[in-house]
């Protein structure tokens, strides 16, 4: 729903739209938790004070190649500890180096039936969350778009390389590879241009000298 100064509205509801913990909320995951936000999904931001209090004041700007959204009624925290409930998605979107450290915080806040959704750069994200979370909650996603934080508030999508990935880490865990479908489904959805994929889990490669991050799928034979 677009309001009279183009501003996004929340009242598209899916039927399995469920609330959604977006665990770094920097430039990539401001832009997917802003899109689902749009499309009707309660989200909460885990992000800097800065960005998330410009969100709080005047709402959550998303532009670029994505199209242009205004939202608004997000809910902020800048520290894991001021949440309540539980998550049955939480979508990982911090630095490879604050992987573990992020895994430990949200771990309770993460439904006992629940996915953890890791979508970030760099090696061994999924190996770590998944001796954190456990490993039946943990899914895989390949992002190779480019996004920054114009100011506080005001997130940018500048390039898109390829579709987003998701996938289970088991391509024979029936329940985790229907989660990666609804995920992929619910952020294309969004306007995200994404599909599941069932070869086995999206593993990140380092970033080569500033470009695209590169990203492969490991197949089932690479799974001990």
């Amino acid at each position: 729903m677009t309001g009279p100064e183009g501003e996004t509205g929340m009242a598209r509801v899916e039927p399995f739209v469920e609330p959604v913990l977006v665990a770094g909320a920097g430039a990539v995951g401001s832009v997917i938790g802003g899109l689902l936000a749009a499309r009707g999904w309660p989200v909460t931001l885990v992000g800097r004070p800065d960005h998330l209090d410009a969100i709080r004041r005047d709402g959550l700007r998303v532009e670029g190649l994505f199209g242009e959204h205004h939202v608004r009624g997000l809910e902020c925290a800048t520290n894991v500890l001021a949440l309540r409930g539980t998550f049955r998605i939480v979508l990982l979107t911090v630095k490879a180096w604050d992987t573990a450290a992020m895994a430990f915080a949200v771990e309770k806040r993460l439904a006992p039936d629940g996915h953890l959704l890791s979508l970030q750069n760099g090696l061994d994200n999924l190996e770590r969350t998944a001796a954190i979370v456990g490993h039946r909650r943990v899914l895989g996603g390949r992002v190779i778009f480019g996004a920054e934080i114009v100011e506080p508030g005001r997130v940018r999508v500048t390039v898109q390389a390829a579709p987003v990935l998701i996938g289970s880490p088991d391509p024979d865990d029936g329940t985790r590879v229907a989660a990666a479908g609804r995920w992929a489904a619910a952020l294309a959805d969004a306007g995200d241009r994404c599909r599941a994929v069932g070869e086995g889990a999206v593993q990140r490669r380092p970033q080569p000298h500033g470009g695209a991050p590169r990203r492969a799928v490991r197949p089932p034979a690479d799974r001990p």
